[in-house]
């Protein structure tokens, strides 16, 4: 993420590949470290000019951490954005806003 935010995500994104790898390697596919390392090679793939290969990772990330965390979760808000983010890139305005509706929805206090 440093060399993406950088403005280095060629650079980012064999070392992005490399960490979903061993995160795949080391846990469940359905593990919540396998869903970041998903959202971030997403991000950095969106950063690339790829978006349609940013969209089944961040989908992927979000379905994991949408089973592992409640619906409210600042995790599941988190993958929601960054899912919405690539809608808005891919120019699917109305996927985007329902994304974005739905995670500053679950960032809103409960009473």
């Amino acid at each position: 993420m440093v060399l993406r935010d950088l403005g280095n995500p060629g650079e980012a994104r064999p070392l992005a590949e490399r960490a979903l790898a061993i995160a795949e390697a080391t846990y469940s596919p359905d593990h919540p470290t396998v869903a970041f390392q998903l959202s971030v090679l997403a991000g950095v793939l969106r950063h690339l000019g790829d978006p349609g290969g940013a969209r089944p990772l961040a989908e992927w990330a979000l379905a994991i951490s949408e089973a592992t965390y409640s619906p409210d979760h600042t995790i599941v808000a988190a993958r929601l954005n960054n899912l919405s983010m690539v809608l808005q890139t891919l120019g699917d305005a109305a996927g985007e806003r329902i994304l974005a509706e739905r995670a500053a929805a679950s960032r809103q206090p409960r009473e």
